[in-house]
C-alpha cells in the first residue's frame, strides 16, 4: 500500500482517530513500510495511570489530572530520539504538538467504528454475540466515546495540515484478518 506525501518525514508521524477506527492497523502498516518504530500512546504510563481511575472516561482539558497526564505524555514523545509513528486517540487532545509533525486522521464513519469495536471485542474472546445485551452495552459505550471525543476530532479535521485517510475495503479486510489471528492466538 502506498501512502502519498510520506516520503518527507517530519519529526514524527502522528496517527489518530476514534477508538476502533483502525489507527493501530494503519500505524503498523506505516511502520512496516517506512521502517519506523511505533510509539503507542495507550501504552504510555501516564495514560495508563489516568485511566485506572474508573471515573476517567475520556480526557478533559478541564481536569487538572488529565492535563498533567497529557503534558507528561507529550514530554515522553518529545524525548524519543528518532522519528516514530505515534499512535493514539490522545493525539487529538494536544494540538500544540501537531506543528512540525505529520498528522494523519483515520476518518472512519462512526457506525463502522462501532462495528469494528464489537468485532475486536469478539476477536478478544469477549461474549458480545450480535444482538446480545452485552453487545448492545458495548455499542452504547462506543457511541458515548464517539460523542465525548467529537470536539477534539473536529479540531483535528479542521487543522490545515491534517491528512485524512478513510479505510477502504482492503484496509478493513486486513483489519479483520489481524483480529482473527489475534483471537486464534488467544485460543491456542
Amino acid at each position: 500500500m502506498q501512502y502519498p506525501n510520506l516520503q518527507k518525514l517530519a519529526q514524527h508521524i502522528l496517527v489518530t482517530g476514534y477508538s476502533g477506527s483502525g489507527k493501530s492497523t494503519l500505524a503498523a502498516q506505516l511502520a512496516s513500510e517506512l521502517g519506523l518504530p511505533i510509539h503507542k500512546l495507550d501504552d504510555d504510563p501516564n495514560v495508563r495511570a489516568y485511566f485506572k481511575n474508573p471515573n476517567n472516561f475520556v480526557f478533559s482539558k478541564e481536569d487538572p489530572e488529565a492535563v498533567t497526564a497529557l503534558n507528561n505524555m507529550v514530554q515522553n514523545v518529545k524525548a524519543l530520539s528518532e522519528p516514530h509513528i505515534v499512535e493514539g486517540t490522545q493525539v487529538a487532545y494536544v494540538p500544540e504538538y501537531w506543528p512540525g509533525n505529520r498528522l494523519i486522521y483515520v476518518d472512519t464513519p462512526p457506525t463502522q467504528v462501532v462495528r469494528q469495536r464489537l468485532a475486536r471485542d469478539r476477536a478478544k474472546g469477549k461474549d458480545v454475540s450480535p444482538g446480545s445485551t452485552k453487545a448492545r452495552q458495548r455499542a452504547l459505550i462506543a457511541k458515548l466515546l464517539i460523542k465525548e471525543m467529537e470536539q477534539p476530532f473536529n479540531d483535528v479535521q479542521a487543522y490545515p495540515e491534517v491528512e485524512r485517510m478513510r479505510p477502504n475495503r482492503e484496509f478493513a479486510k486486513k483489519l479483520m484478518e489481524e483480529l482473527r489471528k489475534e483471537r486464534a492466538s488467544r485460543v491456542a
